[in-house]
């Protein structure tokens, strides 16, 4: 056995190990680390050299790298429901999820020729294609919606693609990235078999999931060329996927670090929202810039209640330096010193057309009148003229919900008529978001904090000095 090639390979494999600590493990870091753990778990077992080809090191590293290089990631190997074509429900690992949710992302790193091999039926009995893989992908996808349209799904060839398999993919509406070479397939027996044979999609069933300890790694490897993939862990990529090509795991994580610290605080909250976007079976917490917003978003948003009363109330118009008899208050008023509602709304809602159903408004309507004060009423009028009523509509996932503490009929009908519009719902109410999720239930939806309406209360409270 070569126990340079061995060597390098536990060495390549350490160096990955920490350098995977830059994903945090709620995108997912905790999940590579284990695959990567499993690796050299089976690396350091390794008594043949014909063990080294099983590595899927090369895989790994690709992932690592194009996860580090997107832009927005969301997380990666993250699993998705999906019903295949004999409605047998099973669950899929998309390798990285990006874009906020909008683009999910395969990494291949096998050898071009022997990808292409496969979809000329040098394969084995009931193995997958590429192809079969990628129209897989497009189904799920369509059976995953964010922002009421199916994710894009691209390909992301490591060790680059042939030109003949990229259109074949293309056909099937994915995109691909990475070198393209020659459809050269004299070399094809000169291959390792476990290069043409090896499946490369990630589906799970409940009977079939591996545990958390299991020691199997996921059946990718690029046998040939394992040392050259992991000396440099693949750093470039076509098109816009990478920028920089760091000398070192340190200078690339460093890289990273002081790209995102450019910008002060301040500069940062000024110009950055906080959106919570339901995507598939977890609602994840991104930040996008106001221009990214306009490049997702419909033009149209569902205001729920708790957004116009945080609108116009006192407290987001200038009159937060108060000190209440009710505690809420006073950490509200304090929240808004620091991070201003209104702002973000007003962001927001510039060039966008708002919408409330007829629940929404009247309710809205009652509540404003019973406790708000005289400039709150006024703003809440001013308010009302700018919305588009619309009449109270459900959908499918509204009316999938059954009743909890969190789970009022009049927040099923706000979330349920922006659900049937297709409109994004602005919303404070995060219990009623969670109580879905909790079901298995994601609206569309941007979440900020809660403001009360606080006019009458000022009477009482304790008015502070702006510098406190």
């Amino acid at each position: 056995m070569c126990d340079l090639s061995l060597n390098v390979q536990l060495s390549e494999t350490n160096t990955l190990l920490k350098a995977v600590s830059a994903i945090p493990d709620k995108k997912g870091g905790a999940k590579l680390r284990r695959k990567i753990e499993a690796e050299l778990r089976f690396l350091k077992r390794v008594t043949k050299e014909e063990q080294l080809r099983s590595t899927n090191l090369p895989y790994l590293a690709a992932l690592f790298n194009c996860s580090m290089t997107v832009e927005d990631l969301v997380e990666v190997l993250k699993p998705f429901p999906y019903t295949n074509q004999n409605n047998k429900q099973q669950k899929i690992v998309v390798d990285i999820v990006a874009g906020c949710g909008e683009t999910w992302i395969k990494v291949v790193a096998r050898k071009p020729q022997a990808l292409f091999m496969t979809c000329l039926g040098a394969s084995g009995y009931g193995k997958k294609s590429i192809v079969d893989q990628a129209k897989e992908l497009v189904s799920a996808a369509e059976q995953n919606l964010w922002m009421f349209k199916p994710p894009r799904v691209q390909l992301w060839m490591a060790s680059g693609v042939t030109k003949s398999l990229k259109k074949i993919l293309e056909n099937e509406g994915v995109r691909v990235l990475g070198e393209e070479v020659d459809d050269d397939t004299t070399s094809f027996y000169l291959l390792n078999p476990q290069d043409i044979f090896n499946s490369e999609l990630n589906i799970l069933t409940e009977k079939d999931k591996p545990s958390e300890n299991s020691e199997s790694c996921l059946p990718e490897s690029d046998a040939s060329n394992v040392v050259e993939a992991t000396k440099k862990f693949e750093w470039r990529v076509s098109e816009k996927i990478c920028t920089s090509e760091p000398t070192s795991t340190d200078e690339f994580i460093n890289a990273r670090a002081k790209d995102t610290n450019k910008k002060s605080s301040t500069e940062v909250a000024s110009e950055r929202l906080c959106l919570c976007v339901s995507i598939a079976d977890e609602t994840v917490d991104n930040t996008l810039s106001a221009s990214k917003l306009n490049d997702l978003y419909a033009n149209t948003l569902n205001l729920d209640i708790s957004t116009m009363l945080a609108y116009v109330s006192n407290l987001t118009n200038g009159r937060a330096y108060y000190k209440f008899q009710e505690l809420i208050l006073t950490d509200q008023a304090k929240r808004e010193r620091l991070h201003p509602v209104k702002p973000q709304l007003d962001n927001l809602f510039k060039g966008r057309k708002l919408v409330c159903c007829k629940t929404a408004l009247e309710d809205f309507q009652q509540i404003v009148s019973t406790v708000g004060g005289e400039n709150e009423k006024n703003r809440a009028a001013a308010l009302i003229k700018q919305l588009h009523v619309v009449s109270d509509q459900t959908s499918d996932k509204s009316l999938s919900l059954f009743g909890t503490g969190r789970m009022r009929q009049r927040s099923q009908v706000i979330f349920g008529t922006g659900d049937s519009i297709q409109a994004v719902t602005v919303t404070a109410n995060q219990g009623f978001v969670r109580a879905a999720k909790a079901q298995g239930v994601n609206f569309v939806v941007f979440c900020h904090e809660s403001r009360a309406l606080t006019e009458v209360k000022e009477s009482t409270a304790q008015c502070i000095l702006q510098e406190e």
